[in-house]
């Protein structure tokens, strides 16, 4: 299930809300709104034609805050970016 969700659901899902609200979709968040909102699942599955009352939700619930400190993912973005440049800077 988990696989299937990540695969099916929520990668598409986040590239979707990164294009339209420029934030990003947390996996934790994501999963806890899922397991609380079953009935969603449909909804979200054709996700070309996603309503724009689901996809406000998934953003509004599930989408990482605004701080000022790095969230998980741009921490791992900012290290592969730091050893991409030593990788450069050694060639």
């Amino acid at each position: 299930m988990i696989v299937f969700l990540n695969q099916h659901l929520f990668n598409p899902l986040s590239n979707k809300i990164k294009t339209i609200s420029d934030k990003r979709l947390s996996m934790m968040k994501f999963m806890r709104y899922i397991s609380k909102n079953l009935n969603v699942i449909p909804r979200i599955l054709d996700i070309q034609n996603v309503s724009n009352d689901v996809l406000l939700a998934l953003i509004r619930f599930c989408t990482y805050d605004k701080r000022k400190r790095l969230n998980f993912e741009q921490q791992m973005e900012q290290v592969i970016l730091e050893i991409n440049m030593i990788d450069f800077s050694l060639a």
